[in-house]
């Protein structure tokens, strides 16, 4: 077995180590691949591994294509020696047929040198290099006096369909008239079923179709204020406010008077889903949101006329959450010693009387 160098790089690749070979390293061997089979077999490396482009060519006359792994002959002629069709036919060059026109990629037609595009400027009559919009025609429908918006072979899309089912070209089209509501006295717009909204809602609900509709807005002009009786509120919805609307949807008195809102400019006090009362007081440090804080928390704070800290909650005796009453709140700590130790609990005790305790005992501890 005949001996070669180490395993070398070029240009940072790994090549075979056996003499001038350049082809890639295969395996931890330190050769090629062809190297590598010949010193498993024990024939000797100097003999010339055959190129792949010359031994990997169609062996069938004057077939240059590379053959495939498992034959002698390419793609084409293997395919045609297992089906058993004549093998001296030409080959068709699929993918390198291009129109003949300079600057276009396009396949030609078959038994033809150019395009489907470019045959069709020939059949009109059009040069070569006429635009698209020449070809194609205007963006507006030709059939007639028809203005509307083509959609193909420049045709709308009504004289296009008319076109392929073979219907007379100059039938005018129907009224684009908008459809009504059939019920007698009804002008309301078509909704389906030839009804209108309100009365397609009624005969699906079971209900009588000869009650008066409401008057409909569409079509007026909107106003810029609620229309219930001397309301000057914003308009939000058929012509109502959003008091009244969501009063009328509710099945609610529309002479109510109206409920405080907290979002409404002048309001102090607002109740969460939760049950508590918060004020507004922006310019409290704890206040959240626009300015709203915690009210029972707030009525405790101007009692001690000091802030609460993170660890004092204030509880309500009776449980109602929205009775701010001073008498009704006390002050639950949740602060607790790290553990049983006397030391601790004293030092806990006496942080307890210099927090809460009296003045003399504040000032002792």
């Amino acid at each position: 077995m005949a001996s070669f160098e180490k395993p070398r790089r070029v240009n940072g690749r790994p090549v075979c180590a056996y003499g001038d070979c350049a082809r890639r390293r295969d395996g931890a061997a330190g050769l090629c691949g062809p190297h590598r089979r010949r010193q498993e077999q024990g024939l000797p490396l100097e003999k010339p591994v055959a190129s792949r482009s010359a031994s990997g060519v169609c062996t069938f006359n004057g077939c240059g294509r590379r053959k495939t792994a498992r034959s002698a002959f390419c793609a084409a002629h293997t395919r045609r020696q297992n089906l058993g069709l004549p093998m001296d036919a030409p080959i068709k060059n699929r993918g390198s047929a291009r129109c003949h026109v300079e600057e276009c990629a396009r396949r030609p037609l078959p038994g033809s040198q150019i395009c489907e595009r470019h045959q069709l400027r020939l059949d009109r009559g059009l040069p070569l290099d006429a635009p698209r919009s020449a070809l194609f025609g205007p963006k507006v429908c030709s059939a007639g006096e028809c203005g509307r918006w083509v959609a193909a072979k420049g045709l709308c899309a009504g004289h296009r369909r008319r076109q392929k089912q073979g219907l007379p070209m100059d039938t005018p089209f129907r009224a684009e008239t908008p459809r009504r509501c059939e019920r007698p006295g009804c002008d309301h717009p078509h909704k389906g079923r030839g009804l209108c909204s309100a009365h397609l809602q009624r005969q699906r609900k079971g209900l009588d179709l000869t009650a008066p509709v409401r008057e409909s807005w569409l079509g007026r002009e909107w106003p810029d204020t609620c229309t219930w009786r001397d309301c000057a509120r914003p308009l939000r919805s058929a012509g109502l406010c959003s008091l009244h609307y969501g009063r009328r949807y509710n099945g609610l008195t529309m002479d109510g008077p109206p409920r405080k809102n907290p979002r409404m400019p002048g309001v102090t006090l607002r109740k969460t889903l939760q049950g508590y009362v918060h004020i507004f007081v922006p310019d409290h440090p704890n206040a959240v949101g626009q300015g709203w804080v915690v009210h029972h928390r707030y009525v405790m704070e101007q009692h001690l006329k000091r802030l609460l800290q993170p660890h004092e909650n204030v509880h309500h005796k009776n449980g109602d959450r929205a009775d701010n009453r001073l008498e009704n709140l006390e002050i639950w700590i949740t602060a607790q010693p790290a553990g049983q130790r006397v030391p601790d609990r004293i030092a806990h005790a006496r942080w307890l009387l210099a927090q809460y305790g009296t003045e003399e005992e504040q000032l002792e501890y």
